[in-house]
């Protein structure tokens, strides 16, 4: 059973065909006031949002973003909602709690937007496309990260690298699927504007003593929970 972790991050992207997401309709002052009374949003501006799962294509109007609101899980457990973002193709939903509150999000959105139709009477929000999900959780094991990453390549790095007073020690491990015929670009996994990407590495902050990690991963919050507690299962029976 993992230690107490907590889950600090659930994203989704919600992509549709092309204009299947109306944005124009979304731009429209009364369409977008009706959201942010709905989730009490702080924040709300007809701008580009920030790109998080790939660039946001540029379009008049460039979309819509909602910050800082507050949602549910469908529990009715509170849940601190960071963002809500209208790109052209996309829409992106981002709480610091469980992907369930994002399943009750969306579809409180979309009953929300229900009535509101574009001119020609399509709907505001069509059917997706496709769904793309995120999340990061912290975790606390009973072992080091060189437990994870282990062999030749670790006793090298030391012998080459170590010095008196000092050691080397493993930070982190990133890992992506990868298509054959598709050409990588490490680089971006978990850069800024590219959040999507699979890592585990110490967390921030801590020591290594601590062994607190963060883990980011494709994956929704349950399945994400559920790989940590397969690797801890894996490495303390090995």
């Amino acid at each position: 059973m993992l230690d107490q972790p907590k889950i600090l991050t659930a994203r989704r992207a919600y992509e549709f065909h092309p204009d299947d997401l109306r944005l124009s309709v979304l731009s429209v002052a009364q369409v977008h006031q009706q959201i942010a009374q709905a989730f009490g949003f702080q924040v709300v501006q007809v701008a580009s949002p920030m790109p998080t799962f790939g660039a946001v294509r540029t379009t008049i109007p460039p979309g819509v973003i909602f910050d800082y609101g507050t949602t549910q899980t469908p529990e009715d457990i509170p849940t601190p909602f960071r963002f809500l973002h209208f790109e052209p193709g996309r829409i992106v939903v981002d709480v610091a709690g469980p992907s369930s509150a994002i399943d009750w999000t969306f579809e409180q959105l979309q009953l929300a937007l229900a009535e509101i139709q574009a001119p020609d009477g399509s709907p505001t929000i069509g059917i997706p496309e496709r769904v793309r999900e995120y999340s990061q959780i912290s975790v606390r094991y009973d072992f080091g990260f060189e437990a994870l990453i282990g062999g030749p390549l670790i006793e090298a790095v030391r012998e080459g690298f170590s010095r008196e007073g000092g050691n080397v020690l493993p930070l982190g491990l990133k890992f992506q699927l990868v298509e054959p015929d598709t050409t990588v670009s490490p680089g971006e996994i978990g850069s800024e504007g590219f959040s999507r990407g699979n890592s585990i590495e110490l967390r921030a902050g801590t020591r290594p003593e601590d062994r607190t990690y963060l883990s980011s991963a494709e994956l929704p919050t349950d399945l994400h929970l559920a790989w940590l507690e397969a690797l801890e299962q894996r490495v303390t029976t090995k």
